[in-house]
């Protein structure tokens, strides 16, 4: 750094730097690539801000008056004359983003002036003109039929600069704004957000540049609400946010060979070099619809008046993505396995920023279908059955899921919401996770709900766990598959195994009381409970223990009390009850009942010993 300086301090104006200056620069980023922490001898404060300085007049800025003097045109002709220069640009970016590794001397850096540099490298700055000019087009088209920046009737595009600039450009503008506010409220009055979406749904743009785009933008709507809003009005090229990623999510797709329609081209682009960037687009598309289905289903307080146009518009915008994740939930690899390694290795990649893992895809895409509005029911039976593949895969390979929060509960969350608001959807998942009993079958009758292989088994598992998401996640989904009817649950699952869930929704009763649910997407309560399908209470029959679900052991209560006399019962039920209060008393139990409500109440002893 200081050698560079001592190079290039007194030719800041020149271009392009001399063969010795470039080679230290290389050099420096070549030996600070993995540093995130650098000594004050080896980047000295006052050194480093004028190195960044030199840098940035490099560049084609002018620091004095915070500003570039070339226009676009002049810029990218001088970028496209001279590789050498292009090179150059390239190396002088990456070593600003080391640079921008550590928050201190930045100052020039997180000023209008970097940020319009950044800007105009990452190709941004050719979007808004391109996006300018099309509007200047559109409000002249009436008038005058030939139009000087019309070639055969086509716009003609800004060039944009060479992908390996455009890219390092994109990594070092991430680092600057990434968590700094300052350097944030800058680019959003540079219009930067919405140039760097336009970016993402440019076909020029190559497939690398195309990641990291989507992943800046994606990062900026997750970490800062702002960014968010101002790519949700429909202003950019007179269309939505969500309808111009469906473009390029489809764009993507389409690279590759769809193999008859076999969706072998979905998986062949899913684990190539574009896979990544499909990822990308698809949690920038969930950070973008994240409260649709909420503002859909009439639970979004923010708003006081009519949202059905919105509604209306949200559901058309995602209806073009219909498509794309239908190809995605059904072609598209599933996750591995999730064993202790590799979640390890999950956390150390997304760590370094390293592309997403094998399955990743197909995960996005579940995650992206949780926001689509009720009323266009993108989930079929094919597409949940995939999804029940998926969930047996993560499940059934160990005891304890790892990663279970981002691999199990987005599809546990989806099932559910596809089973309230279709009835073929939620018979086909019944029958496949909640099977009839055999009666031929007496193993399968000792075994309780929780025991076994099978992925009833494995959901019914999690309905104990400690976790709650997955707990509530499997329960509510078990809950749904039996019409909401706390009987029927009871008999599949066990009371036992179901207490929790019936303390949740205050039906500790088991099932029978005051409340009434009423599934999303359905047209009428009576669409939704009457079934004509059978329980399987033939199979089980009396011989089942409600509590525990399995069948009663060894020990039979009736025979144990069938040679007492009513008295004698009696007394026997007054000697438990007082055992019960004397452990109440002694603090070693909480007697607890419910109330016709199915509320949980405390047990009164007071009442005559």
């Amino acid at each position: 750094m200081e050698k560079f300086v001592a190079l290039e301090g007194g030719s800041a104006g020149e271009d392009p730097v001399g063969a010795e200056s470039f080679a230290v620069l290389r050099q420096f980023c070549t030996e600070h690539a993995t540093a995130f922490q650098f000594d004050s001898t080896v980047m000295p404060p006052a050194t480093k801000a004028t190195f960044i300085d030199l840098l940035l007049e490099k560049l084609g800025a002018d620091v004095a008056t915070d500003t570039l003097p070339l226009s676009l045109a002049e810029f990218m002709d001088k970028l496209s004359r001279s590789p050498a220069y292009a090179e150059f640009c390239a190396s002088a970016l990456e070593a600003l983003r080391i640079c921008g590794r550590q928050p201190s001397s930045l100052q020039r850096l997180h000023a209008a002036c970097g940020i319009r540099v950044l800007v105009r490298y990452c190709g941004a700055e050719a979007m808004q003109q391109q996006q300018q000019q099309q509007q200047q087009q559109q409000q002249q088209q009436q008038q005058q039929q030939q139009e000087a920046k019309v070639a055969g009737g086509v716009l003609e595009e800004p060039a944009l600069p060479p992908v390996v600039v455009m890219v390092e450009a994109i990594k070092c503008l991430m680092n600057v704004v990434f968590r700094n506010p300052p350097a944030m409220r800058v680019l959003q009055q540079l219009g930067g957000i919405e140039r760097l979406f336009l970016l993402c749904i440019d076909a020029r743009a190559g497939v690398s540049v195309l990641y990291w785009a989507l992943r800046v933008v994606f990062l900026l709507t997750a970490t800062h609400p702002g960014a968010t809003g101002r790519l949700m009005p429909a202003t950019l090229r007179g269309r939505g946010a969500v309808e111009l990623l469906s473009v390029a999510l489809a764009r993507l797709l389409n690279d590759g060979d769809h193999d008859n329609g076999h969706g072998g081209g979905v998986a062949r682009v899913c684990g190539g070099e574009a896979g990544p960037a499909v990822s990308q687009a698809l949690k920038l598309l969930f950070n973008l619809t994240l409260d649709w289905g909420k503002l859909a289903s009439g639970d979004d307080d923010g708003g006081d008046g009519d949202n059905s146009s919105l509604v209306a518009d949200h559901a058309r915008q995602f209806a073009l993505l219909a498509a794309p994740l239908r190809e995605l939930a059904l072609h598209a690899p599933l996750p591995p396995a999730a064993s202790p390694a590799a979640a390890s290795a999950a956390s150390a990649a997304a760590a370094s920023g390293s592309p997403d893992a094998e399955g990743a895809q197909f995960c996005d895409a579940v995650n992206a279908l949780l926001n689509a509005p009720p009323a266009l029911r993108l989930v079929d039976v094919d597409m949940a059955g995939r999804v029940v593949d998926h969930l047996e895969r993560q499940l059934l390979s160990h005891d304890k899921p790892v990663r279970a929060e981002e691999l199990v509960v987005p599809p546990l969350t989806l099932l559910r919401l596809a089973s309230k608001r279709s009835r073929e959807v939620r018979r086909a998942l019944k029958a496949r996770i909640l099977p009839l009993a055999r009666s031929d079958d007496p193993a399968e009758l000792d075994r309780r709900p929780e025991q076994g292989a099978s992925l009833k088994a494995a959901l019914v598992r999690l309905m104990t766990s400690p976790r709650n998401a997955l707990r509530d996640g499997a329960g509510e989904l078990l809950f749904v598959l039996c019409k909401e009817d706390g009987s029927k649950l009871v008999r599949h699952v066990g009371y036992g195994n179901a207490a929790g869930l019936f303390a949740a929704h205050g039906m500790l009763g088991g099932g029978v009381g005051p409340r009434k649910v009423t599934p999303i997407g359905c047209d009428d309560d009576a669409d939704y409970s009457e079934d004509s399908e059978a329980e399987g209470d033939e199979a089980r029959g009396q011989r089942i223990n409600p509590v525990t679900g399995a069948k009663w052991g060894e020990f039979d209560f009736h025979a144990a009390t069938a040679h007492m006399s009513e008295e004698e019962k009696e007394a026997e039920a007054e000697r438990l009850a007082k055992l019960f209060e004397r452990l109440n008393e002694g603090g070693f139990i909480k007697a607890a009942g419910t109330n016709e409500k199915g509320e949980v109440v405390d047990v009164d002893f007071s009442g005559p010993k």
